[in-house]
């Protein structure tokens, strides 16, 4: 339906003793001051010489074999591979488990290390004696530490800006808890204290300083903002996870909400079974604290968006067996865009209950509700502006802060997700861990148009109007365990996944042609007469898809520097839909095979091979065969690589090879998977902490995505659409000496990228620069903290490129200012 432009324009937007018993001391003390004789000289030396004593001890460093187990059997070859007598050992870790020790360390490292996660701290009493205490947290009773995956307790990682937000371990899915330094696999940890810091609202912020990861919109303006890990764009269907099971077809989950957040960056294979093979972001949600903690926050943005948000979690009863977590959020006000506007509040509930001291059951459940007024879908850029999906030259950036889209522009995001899971530890070194997660995310209004326009900007408009619903239920079963067969060492992961989804939806369109130019948008009726469904009486398109997969891994530990993992999965597919005629069932047997190889202390090199069923692309919905879904198939990747971990610093390499099923529209706009994507590159990373002051941040990537294999060669070499052949990032914080005052400066830039499959047309490439500062400070015994953020500084107007043909406007120069109290 044609309609008429109106003439409206948009309005402008405006850390002792001696080696002698403590007794003989004090008698020696007491005969120096009979004599008179520089007794505080002498306590001063005897101080000094204990010391220097203690200090040696706690420095020397040894290698240390020590397999992982109970913490008891740890300690006894802990005093005997040292000499230091432990006192207080063998009654304090009862009950607790050691992750183990291989490797040149020194003792307090070691020690350090031994105690992790076992909520028991270490004091040298002289050279040659150590206590074990109880932490400052287990003065009052505590519950025993939470059982997971692989029987370990949850670690909580600092990620903080004293060890330059480096995390050292995370649970890795059916793998349970690892070290990152030995896992033959690239993830990236972002942790509550970054999200914080950088004042990050989703995780388009959250990940601008990682250049496995291209930029993305930010969800004031995209309800489906796009992820693209190492070139490869991440569904949104299932490369999204909350605590490692399905979270539904959600790009932007509340960040106030999470812990932490998780990229693997890769294929996901044997890890997460089915999934996009570029990567998956994993949600860890907050979880109840040990100790009352208590946070209230609000952040201010200069378009006068303001965000409120609390946190409360403890523990409570006789044992504290009871935990609890609870997170409210509030978000209100007009975005960057003109004229745009933004509501966002979500709310959320954690619990667990420690049955017995080997079992315990968890609950959580995260509701949300965003509605977003002034924003479109993408730009489309074409040959003449019309309705046309001929590709063409795009258009110059357009400045962040234009709205394009016409006032009527809306969508309303709705999503719930709710979990239970139970971890039964019913042998000694045997864990049982049952889980269940089922999502729902409703699209009750979405009438966001998209846009064609020419290179001299000339655009029409094609409105649409979409109802939809989807929902995902998620079952997983992992049995871990650990035991021994001659010299070999076995980590041993068993279980099986069933899943299923259901989308549901009805889509209208309309056509404006011929606006008028987007240097001067103009204002249009909506063409449709409510934001309710223009025609009730249309069915809706649905599809059904039910994943089944079990899997088997065995990671082999065969002496102190070598382990290898050999894992099977048997994936399968099967879809319903009561369109098109792409029913399918297919299935897969995929391996993975990766090593470890630690030949020096502190550094890991590593290698991978990984297999995964993949799910087919599925037709846009302006493609003329919309919403057609194509069969799955396998994809492969090939990895090498390198990982250092030390006290200041740590670093990774790896080299990657990546070889998928083909997506792309032709230029009759017909979606089709044919040929093969290849995505071939180098990725570095590090951070580093220099003294007390100092912290710094890069990452670089350089990538060679090509299509390969095409029907008749005629885009065979031709780079992918959308991804850039180099990124680099850079990130870095200085604390002041005088002050509690902490500045920060970030770089990001991304080359050109082409936006068209026989790579004519391309964007330019964008270097974009951010500051900001950071006050913290305590009042009255309470940590307030003070935090400001300029994101895009220059205020440069660029494209973002998803990976398909589209564009999106970036963010412009933004302000931001946060007050935090945790009391």
């Amino acid at each position: 339906m044609e309609q008429t432009a109106q003439t409206r324009t948009f309005p402008a937007r405006a850390g002792v003793h001696s080696y002698l018993p403590a007794c003989l001391w004090r008698w020696l003390l007491g005969g120096l001051c009979l004599f008179g004789v520089a007794s505080a000289g002498a306590e001063t030396a005897a101080a000094d010489a204990k010391a220097r004593a203690i200090e040696a001890a706690e420095a020397r460093v040894r290698t240390w074999v020590i397999p992982a187990g109970p913490l008891s059997a740890a300690l006894t070859d802990f005093a005997a591979q040292s000499g230091l007598y432990l006192a207080g050992a063998s009654a304090r870790a009862e009950g607790k488990s050691s992750p183990g020790l291989n490797g040149r360390y020194p003792t307090r490292q070691a020690l350090a290390r031994l105690l992790a996660d076992s909520r028991l701290s270490y004091r040298f009493v002289d050279a040659g004696t150590v206590t074990l205490e109880p932490d400052k947290a287990e003065a009052a009773p505590a519950p025993l530490p939470l059982l997971r995956v692989g029987g370990e307790a949850v670690p909580q990682p600092s990620g903080g800006a004293d060890s330059a937000y480096r995390v050292e371990r995370a649970i890795i899915n059916v793998l349970g808890n690892k070290t990152l330094k030995d896992t033959p696999y690239t993830i990236e940890v972002y942790s509550n204290e970054l999200i914080e810091n950088r004042q990050s609202r989703s995780l388009a912020g959250l990940a601008k300083f990682d250049a496995s990861l291209s930029l993305m919109a930010d969800n004031l303006t995209d309800s489906f903002a796009e992820l693209t890990i190492r070139g490869v764009g991440a569904n949104g269907v299932s490369n999204r996870k909350i605590d490692g099971l399905h979270a539904g077809f959600t790009n932007n989950l509340p960040l106030e909400h999470m812990e932490r957040v998780d990229i693997l960056k890769g294929a996901s294979g044997f890890l997460y079974g089915v999934g996009w093979p570029g990567g998956v972001v994993n949600y860890i949600m907050k979880r109840p604290t040990d100790q009352p903690y208590r946070s209230l926050g609000t952040q201010v943005m200069d378009s006068n968006l303001i965000l409120v948000y609390g946190d409360v979690g403890g523990r409570l009863g006789t044992g504290s067996h009871f935990g609890y977590r609870i997170n409210l959020v509030h978000e209100l006000g007009d975005t960057y865009i003109n004229d745009g506007e933004s509501r966002r509040r979500s709310g959320s509930i954690a619990l667990d209950y420690q049955i017995m001291p080997n079992l315990v059951w968890r609950l959580d459940t995260l509701a949300a509700e965003h509605i977003v007024k002034g924003s479109y879908t993408f730009v489309r850029p074409n040959a003449d502006g019309s309705l046309s999906r001929i590709g063409g030259r795009p258009l110059a950036p357009i400045h962040g802060s234009r709205r394009l889209a016409p006032l009527w522009a809306r969508a309303t995001t709705q999503y719930i997700t709710a979990a239970t899971d139970v971890s039964w530890g019913f042998a000694e070194d045997w864990t049982l861990t049952l889980a269940h997660r089922r999502a729902q995310q409703k699209n009750p209004i979405f009438n966001q148009p998209f846009i064609t326009s020419d290179f001299a900007g000339n655009y029409s408009i094609a409105a649409i109007n979409m109802q939809s619903q989807r929902d995902y239920i998620q079952w997983q079963g992992v049995v871990n365990g650990v035991f021994t067969t001659h010299w070999i060492s076995h980590e041993l992961a068993v279980g099986t996944s069933y899943m299923h989804t259901l989308n549901a939806l009805k889509t209208g369109f309309r056509g404006i042609p011929n606006v008028g130019n987007l240097s001067n948008p103009i204002e249009v009726d909506n063409p449709f007469n409510s934001y309710d469904f223009y025609m009730p009486q249309q069915p809706y398109s649905k599809r059904n898809e039910y994943m089944r997969e079990m899997f088997l891994s065995d990671t082999l530990r065969l002496s102190d520097d070598w382990d290898i993992i050999i894992g099977l999965r048997h994936s399968s597919i099967e879809t319903h839909a009561n369109y098109y005629a792409n029913v399918y069932d297919k299935s897969a047997i995929t391996p993975t095979l990766a090593v470890t190889f630690r030949p020096v202390n502190g550094l890991s090199l590593y290698g991978n091979y990984i297999e995964a069923l993949v799910q087919g692309g599925m037709a846009p919905d302006t493609a003329i065969n919309a919403g057609e879904v194509f069969p799955p198939n396998v994809s492969k990747q090939y990895e090498f690589g390198a990982k250092a971990e030390y006290d200041d610093w740590s670093a990774s390499a790896a080299l990657f090879r990546l070889e998928r099923a083909l997506n792309y529209t032709t230029p009759a706009n017909v979606f089709t998977q044919d040929g093969e994507a290849r995505y071939q590159g180098l990725e570095l990373n590090g951070k580093f902490h220099f003294g007390r002051h100092w912290l710094l941040t890069t990452s670089a990537m350089w990538l060679d995505a090509t299509n390969q294999k095409t029907t008749g060669g005629a885009l065979d070499g031709k780079r992918i659409v959308g991804v850039a052949r180099e990124q680099f990032r850079l990130y870095g914080e200085y604390r002041m000496s005088d002050i509690p005052l902490t500045l920060t400066a970030g770089a990001c830039y991304e080359g050109k990228r082409f936006v068209d499959p026989s790579n004519r047309f391309y964007v330019g490439n964008v270097a974009l620069f951010d500051l900001g500062a950071r006050y913290e400070a305590e009042i009255a015994d309470q940590k307030l903290t003070l935090r400001f953020n300029v994101e895009n500084l220059a205020d440069k107007a660029y494209w973002l490129t998803p990976s398909t043909v589209r564009l999106r406007q970036g963010q412009p120069r933004t302000f931001k200012l946060g007050v935090q109290i945790e009391f």
